[in-house]
């Protein structure tokens, strides 16, 4: 048996830790631009791994021969400092001996872990799982989708260009900044961003290519537009900015209800101000190129105005 899988199984023993699946930490390390096959996990890539998906903390196991002894050493890290706050050590003679230290080392950590767990930072939320090699911009990133949340647009723009600063090439940061901008009729920016997002199409999961492909097309066709949310609420049913597009051209300005990224009130189809056109436009995409914003104020003539494409 491996010793990474020998010390893995003891640890999945504690009552005290959750130990993050293989896999799990293979995916993580693919979105860190990085090769899982040919990663070594030590302390500073281990401890990225914990700090992007909110793991408490890095247990660090070594082994080592010293004076014809096999010292087997598990280190408790702290991933926001990388400092070990912990130790295990456990000595035998010849390969034989490696598995009763294991044991040994897995005992007394499943005794002390929750002890030695007290030390270390409580800083653990996750981060958003996407694609950069660069971990202060996905922290950033991090901060933006949690402004978003909150309405907090101007914030969320700001963190958004400092991480794109730190990572030009995170296609998905430039795809929430052009939904952000496009409810301000920065339409040269948001096509900019997206053309730019999917020039790096191979950072981004196929959800927001499609997405971003999806926002392209309200520039240009409305047909084209048409099919690419429907591939997109089709594909990704539990998409909310894709299966809350109550979508509306204004003249040459989009105005597009995108989900969490909307800032309350910066855009006009809302369900909770305009329950008549959020019933008439729900789950369809709505065009009237020549509606103005003070003829959709007219709730009179609403339903006159807005008219459904087939889905």
């Amino acid at each position: 048996m491996p010793f990474e899988s020998a010390l893995r199984i003891g640890l999945e023993q504690s009552r005290y830790v959750n130990v993050l699946p293989d896999l799990k930490v293979r995916d993580t390390i693919t979105r860190m631009q990085r090769d899982p096959d040919e990663t070594e996990i030590d302390r500073k890539v281990g401890s990225e791994v914990a700090i992007r998906d909110g793991a408490r903390a890095l247990i660090l196991p070594t082994i080592a021969e010293i004076g014809g002894r096999v010292r087997i050493t598990a280190e408790l890290v702290d991933p926001q400092t990388q400092t070990t706050v912990y130790s295990e050590t456990a000595d035998g003679i010849g390969k034989e001996s490696i598995l009763p230290s294991l044991d040994a080392i897995n005992s007394r950590l499943r005794v002390r872990l929750g002890e030695a767990l007290a030390t270390v930072s409580s800083e653990s939320l996750p981060l958003e799982k996407v694609a950069t090699s660069n971990l202060d911009a996905l922290r950033l990133y991090s901060m933006a989708i949690k402004a978003q949340a909150v309405g907090d647009i101007v914030q969320a723009n700001i963190q958004l260009r400092s991480a794109l600063r730190l990572d030009p090439g995170f296609g998905t940061a430039r795809i929430e900044l052009a939904t952000n901008l496009l409810p301000l009729g920065e339409r040269q920016e948001v096509s900019e961003q997206l053309h730019l997002a999917l020039a790096s199409a191979d950072r981004l999961t196929a959800r927001h290519t499609l997405y971003a492909e999806a926002l392209l097309a309200d520039f240009s066709s409305p047909r084209l537009a048409v099919e690419k949310w429907q591939a997109l609420t089709t594909a990704y049913p539990d998409m909310f900015r894709a299966q809350e597009p109550t979508r509306i051209s204004s003249g040459s300005t989009p105005m597009i209800s995108s989900g969490r990224s909307m800032s309350p009130g910066a855009i006009f189809p809302s369900r909770t101000r305009t329950p008549e056109l959020a019933t008439t436009c729900w789950g369809h995409c709505c065009w009237e190129p020549r509606i103005s914003r003070a003829q959709l104020s007219n709730s009179a003539r609403r339903k006159n105005l807005v008219r459904k494409c087939k889905t």
